[in-house]
């Protein structure tokens, strides 16, 4: 393990019971706290980084409801009420 940081568009992913992480395209992110924190409230840094929040955990979450088994449409829709 040399401690080597994922490239931001690859990080160790969410497996299924038994499985074994691997790197994926589509995985959760490490959370930033720091950006969670900061999108709290109405200003424009807040805003900032609440569409920064949107934007790193859209693909994501639609890749999980898609491996769940909602048609496109559908993940697509609940992927935008996030």
């Amino acid at each position: 393990m040399d401690g080597s940081v994922p490239a931001d568009d690859q990080v160790t992913s969410l497996s299924p019971i038994g499985g074994n992480a691997h790197l994926s395209p589509v995985a959760f992110r490490t959370t930033h706290w720091s950006v969670v924190l900061e999108a709290q409230g109405e200003s424009p840094a807040a805003q900032e980084a609440l569409e920064k929040l949107c934007r790193t955990y859209w693909r994501p979450i639609f890749a999980f409801l898609r491996r769940q088994g909602f048609p496109p449409e559908e993940a697509e829709d609940i992927t935008q009420g996030f």
